[in-house]
């Protein structure tokens, strides 16, 4: 983690595993910030460890600014908004590159977002979840 930009390590420091749902059991994001070197968040048994990015292809791919970065580690819906805006790209496994915003964004109340799977009779659904209240179920199709 040594020589990575200061936000990659706090959004490192604070990952929560609870909140990542990783399919395979471990995943590969590579973390671009522009001007710099590009990373790769490695997620494996609950832990997330930030080495320079070694050319092994990614589960997914997270790009942005050094100043969208910094949002992203102050407010998990600066980084929802940068995503809508076209300030943070995700390419790949968008369930990956949501779910490193979730578990980075140091959030533990009821209001966290949390990505997990669901086993059903015609196969895993994967869900976003966040808020306290009565349930609102979404699909898209």
């Amino acid at each position: 983690m040594h020589g990575a930009p200061e936000v990659l390590r706090t959004l490192a420091d604070r990952f929560d595993a609870t909140a990542f749902d990783a399919p395979a059991g471990t995943a590969r994001l590579r973390l671009r910030v522009s001007g710099d070197r590009d990373w790769d968040a490695t997620v494996e048994h609950g832990l997330m460890r930030l080495a320079p990015a070694n050319g092994d292809r990614p589960d997914a791919r997270l790009a942005a600014d050094p100043a969208t970065w910094r949002r992203i580690a102050d407010d998990l819906r600066g980084g929802m908004e940068a995503f809508n805006r076209g300030k943070l790209e995700i390419r790949d496994d968008l369930h990956l590159g949501v779910g490193f915003l979730a578990a980075t964004s140091g959030m533990t109340g009821p209001e966290r977002l949390e990505l997990r799977r669901v086993r059903t009779g015609i196969g895993e659904i994967a869900l976003l979840q966040a808020g306290s209240g009565d349930p609102v179920l979404l699909l898209h199709g």
